[in-house]
């Protein structure tokens, strides 16, 4: 017996230069891109397979071969459980769990170490022996169990692969196709190989493994150089992408998610989202941003769970993704979360119109909802109801108690107030004790019910101040208007003030109306002595 021709050796040897310059050159990648770490493990894993096979045919001895045998199965081992977790990596780009990576592992592992002890059992080889085999001395054997158990399990894993690589070419287009068929067929040329060997179709006792592993090494490395696999400018624009705290999603024309990066991967719904998948239509994240998928919106801004009152709030921009040569391909989707603008601004805009001591409104935005609401009595020719509370001898209030007290019991009175009222009318701190609410849709008599309520509320209320138990009393001037094209909101604040100077005339606790007159006439120094004021005494 001899050993293989040198050039067949020599061959052998070439191709582990090139595994080891992939190996390299992946390595060097490793810190930038993630599927470089699963890629290097497989073409290391290929590399000792090829050297250890050389070793093997080059041996005419029985201990030698089994030697190289040995570190063949170092590589052989677990070269397609590296191919399918790097199929894996490349085509949903994240890792597979380590419970899974695990679960894949126990056959080669198992596989190593009953090589390595075949010497004591006959599970793996039984009767290895050394047979001329035409061109070098060939190791024969009869399989033992696991022999046949690690090749169905090498078959079922390359199959898994290799159909995971062509759903990926189904996927896409472009260069992410020629790159997906590329390493299909690297997955499907040694799997078909095997199997041609395990049924003794191999003539010369040659194992096929090394040399279709070989053509495995050429298909990836031209799907490396030629189609840019690992290019380090798509590798940096990804460690860019998932270093942002923006989402990122990216469909292509049939509404199958192309690519996300982390942050989009932790959006409210994202959980369920799948690589090359089309979008769930029952899925919540999904319907929030169906305006901006079917090209309804640009911009769109939602919150999640708003019902909770602790919701998320999002703001969702879409961009078309195009060339000049193929046109529009599909859409990206910048989703980036502003809840902290919106609490901010929902802060702000309540401290902007709200009265800081009372909690109801502050007389600017008073004011400016007023207006609004005597414009609609102005356009639909309903009636404004006006009512002007203020506190009777609040100032005795303060000076005996002190302005702390007092502050006190100007916001229960205010929350008294707001309690009596309906959801749509309007209260507000006109200035000092003074409040005004207005009315919509509300007539005199309405509106004189409406103070006797407020009325009743207060005077039914005790405070407890320094043990002492405090009735407050408060005199309420009304009107009621239908508004005409020249009313102003200041010509109701100075009528319905004449009002309340009338009740406050009369005692404590009283209720005055102002009556039906041209609103823009009226001077408050004078009017305030009219004898025409009609006055309900409580």
């Amino acid at each position: 017996m001899h050993p293989a021709p040198a050039i067949l050796i020599i061959f052998l040897g070439l191709f582990v230069t090139l595994c080891t310059y992939l190996a390299a050159y992946t390595y060097m990648r490793i810190p930038y891109v993630p599927e470089a770490r699963c890629y290097f493990f497989v073409i290391v894993s290929i590399s000792i397979y090829i050297l250890g096979y050389a070793i093997e045919i080059s041996r005419t001895d029985l201990a030698g071969v089994l030697a190289a045998i040995r570190l063949e199965y170092c590589g052989l081992a677990f070269a397609a459980t590296m191919i399918l977790l790097f199929a894996i990596r490349f085509t949903r780009q994240k890792d597979t769990p380590l419970k899974y990576v695990a679960a894949l592992m126990v056959v080669p592992v198992t596989t190593l170490v009953l090589v390595f002890t075949q010497s004591h059992h006959d599970l793996f080889y039984i009767n290895p022996r050394l047979v001329d085999g035409g061109l070098f001395a060939a190791l024969t054997f009869e399989r033992g169990i696991w022999y046949n158990i690690n090749f169905v399990y090498q078959q079922i894993v390359s199959l898994a692969a290799f159909v995971i690589l062509v759903r990926q070419a189904l996927r896409t287009k472009g260069r992410l196709q020629h790159q997906a068929i590329a390493l299909a067929l690297g997955v499907l040329v040694p799997s078909l190989g095997s199997i041609y060997y395990f049924l003794g179709l191999i003539p010369f006792k040659v194992d096929s493994g090394p040399f279709v592993l070989s053509i495995t090494a050429m298909l990836t490395a031209w799907a490396l150089f030629r189609l840019g696999l690992f290019e380090l400018i798509p590798a940096g624009r990804e460690m860019a992408l998932d270093s942002i705290c923006d989402g990122l999603l990216v469909i292509d024309n049939n509404g199958r998610l192309v690519d996300m990066n982390n942050a989009a991967r932790k959006l409210p719904g994202a959980e369920s989202f799948r690589m090359g998948d089309l979008l769930p239509g029952d899925n919540q994240l999904v319907a929030h941003l169906r305006p901006l998928i079917e090209t309804e919106a640009s911009t769109i801004a939602f919150c999640t769970d708003p019902q909770e009152g602790c919701g998320h709030h999002y703001k969702a921009s879409v961009y078309p993704l195009s060339t000049r040569e193929t046109g529009v391909q599909g859409i990206a989707i910048l989703i980036s979360e502003v809840t902290d603008t919106v609490e901010l601004l929902r802060r702000l805009n309540h401290q902007a119109n709200t009265d800081e001591l009372t909690g109801v409104l502050n007389r600017r935005q008073l004011m400016s909802l007023g207006a609004n609401e005597l414009t609609i009595s102005r356009q639909t020719g309903a009636p404004l109801g006006v009512v002007m509370i203020d506190m009777d001898q609040f100032k005795s209030i303060n000076d005996k108690y002190g302005h702390a007290v007092g502050d006190t019991l100007l916001k229960k009175v205010a929350q008294s107030l707001r309690e009596k009222l309906r959801a749509n009318d309007i209260l507000g701190r006109y200035g000092g004790d003074e409040f005004v609410a207005f009315l919509p849709a509300t007539n005199i008599t309405q509106a004189m019910i409406v103070a006797e309520r407020l009325n009743s509320r207060l005077l039914a209320e005790n405070y407890a101040v320094e043990e002492e138990s405090l009735t407050i009393t408060a005199s309420f001037g009304v009107l009621s208007v239908c508004a005409c094209d020249d009313t102003a909101i200041d010509d109701l604040l100075r009528a319905v003030d004449v009002a309340l100077y009338q009740a406050k005339a009369n005692g404590c606790g009283q209720i005055a109306y102002y009556p039906d007159a041209d609103l823009a006439t009226v001077d408050v120094q004078s009017t305030r002595q009219a004898a025409d004021m009609t006055v309900r005494r409580t």
